[in-house]
């Protein structure tokens, strides 16, 4: 045990002191970055629960509430993203209706980097829900038309919010 307590303690010294505080830099960034991540989408969501308590209509139209989705600061452009979406359900006689947004956002400044408004379609009860084309669907101003394309360069822009095992 002596021995990998001397081993360590020889690696930490090995690793140049820089390293060390951008490190620690970086995980205390990554911590702020949270915390104001989780507060902006704390107030988007209580704002989202007033709206779907005055607009649901039981059993056709449920309002959803936001939800974070991940937070990461990026310490090359001092960046600190959050990442939110929110998913509303309308049901008719016909068809229903899935209604998905995802947004991400400067936590700090406020300025959208992506935004995704899409719909998917069920045409007949227990069917298949449909992707329709994207009502909006932009990553850091480049026009996307489907899911898959805003995730492909959502994912190229901050590799962070790829899920592990995630397929273009």
């Amino acid at each position: 045990m002596r021995n990998f307590a001397l081993a360590l303690f020889a690696l930490v010294l090995s690793v140049p002191a820089f390293a060390q505080k951008s490190s620690h830099a970086d995980m205390a960034n990554q911590g702020i970055c949270y915390q104001q991540a989780k507060q902006v989408v704390d107030l988007i969501a209580a704002d989202d629960t007033k709206y779907s308590k005055t607009h649901d209509e039981p059993g056709r139209v449920s309002y959803g509430t936001a939800q974070l989705d991940g937070a990461h600061y990026d310490s090359a452009s001092k960046t600190c993203y959050v990442k939110w979406s929110r998913m509303m359900f309308s049901t008719y006689p016909s068809f229903s209706s899935m209604f998905f947004t995802v947004i991400v956002a400067d936590a700090f400044e406020g300025k959208d980097i992506a935004t995704f408004h899409g719909d998917d379609v069920r045409q007949e009860t227990g069917g298949d829900f449909v992707e329709e084309t994207p009502v909006t669907c932009q990553v850091n101003g480049t026009q996307c038309d489907s899911r898959a394309q805003f995730n492909g360069l959502l994912w190229k822009l901050i590799p962070a919010f790829r899920p592990v095992n995630a397929h273009n």
